[in-house]
């Protein structure tokens, strides 16, 4: 009867823990997707103002100058981001590769 019992609960615990998991996943999948498309609209903000700036009434602006940088600034960031939430496989080897690099060092 005790055997049974641990086995009931054990099952409940997996089960919970399987749905547990799969959410993470979905979830994760979710921020993973929307870093990417963050990070193609702000390289396209950047593309744009780098235009802006350099048509002849705005060559030159500070403001314009400050926007484009900090506008580069963020997208690195982002792209960090997106490296590091990036589920493509062959980003998974490349990182295996480097942390055998880093290992033989």
């Amino acid at each position: 009867m005790m055997t049974e019992t641990f086995i009931i609960i054990s099952v409940a615990i997996n089960i919970l823990a399987i749905w547990y998991i799969r959410e993470l996943l979905m979830r994760f999948r979710f921020y993973t997707e929307n870093t990417g498309q963050l990070f193609t609209n702000l390289t396209e903000y950047t593309e744009h103002l780098g235009k802006v700036h350099q048509m002849e009434v705005y060559f030159g602006d500070p403001t314009i100058q400050g926007l484009l940088e900090h506008s580069k600034a963020v997208a690195v960031t982002v792209s960090e981001y997106l490296d590091i939430f990036s589920l493509d496989e062959e980003d998974l080897g490349a990182e295996d590769d480097d942390d055998e690099e880093e290992k033989e060092e």
